[in-house]
């Protein structure tokens, strides 16, 4: 993940410590508050000197269809909490 974060010139990075999952990626001057990760999602508070602060979330639905009901159900449960700007990102699959 080092070599794509600075191929693309982003100074921070944050991932899950697992083979395949998700990263975030951002530069300086962006401040990134982990609330909540797993496999499968990544929520956030961003917040940087000329943004508004808002909730992102990275969410990439199970591929497996007999279990993707547990996915949406996270992700609808994450969504529920969330009053004000929010942004959600991913492969919903």
């Amino acid at each position: 993940m080092k070599g794509v974060q600075r191929q693309l010139g982003m100074m921070r990075c944050w991932q899950r410590r697992i083979v395949s999952g998700l990263a975030l990626l951002w530069q300086q001057g962006v401040e990134v508050i982990v609330l909540s990760s797993s496999r499968g999602h990544i929520d956030v508070i961003l917040h940087g000197v000329e943004m508004e602060t808002f909730r992102f979330i990275g969410f990439c639905g199970n591929p497996n269809m007999r279990l993707r009901r547990h996915s949406w159900d996270l992700l609808h449960r994450i969504g529920g909490s969330i009053h004000g700007p929010q942004l959600v990102g991913g492969d919903f699959n």
